[in-house]
């Protein structure tokens, strides 16, 4: 049974579908981004107070592609702009960070302790993690 958030995304989702218009094929777009440099990539938190696209006026005539993780950290995005970086080679990649950013209030020993509760069969693995904590200023 679905309900909740995932019921309000499907009815919103049904209600875009509506008068949705496929984008132009991936292939010819990669292509074209490729020979111009003129694709976008931005690196975001995730935190859902904040909407890159709202923030810089993002719109497909930018052709930019979020990238969004806890914290706006690189290190857990490197495999997805790997295989950006393959696809279109965007010509800028942007990382945004914003204020009160949760990862400045969760710190990694915290996560670790929580995650270990839930999941103390992988204690190891835990523990061995790094959830990209920010200190300091």
């Amino acid at each position: 049974m679905v309900t909740g958030p995932l019921n309000e995304m499907l009815a919103r989702n049904s209600k875009w579908a509506q008068t949705y218009q496929a984008p132009p094929g991936l292939i010819q777009m990669a292509t074209a981004l490729r020979e111009t440099g003129a694709g976008v990539v931005v690196l975001s938190c995730s935190d859902p107070r904040l909407n890159p696209y709202q923030v810089l006026g993002l719109d497909p005539t930018l052709k930019a592609t979020m990238v969004r993780n806890a914290g706006g950290r690189a290190f857990d995005a490197i495999r997805t702009l790997a295989a950006l970086q393959t696809i279109g080679r965007p010509g800028t990649i942007a990382v945004m960070h914003h204020t009160d950013c949760g990862m400045t209030h969760f710190h990694d020993d915290a996560i670790k302790k929580a995650l270990i509760e839930l999941a103390p069969e992988v204690k190891e693995s835990i523990e061995a993690s790094k959830f990209g904590e920010i200190t300091g200023s």
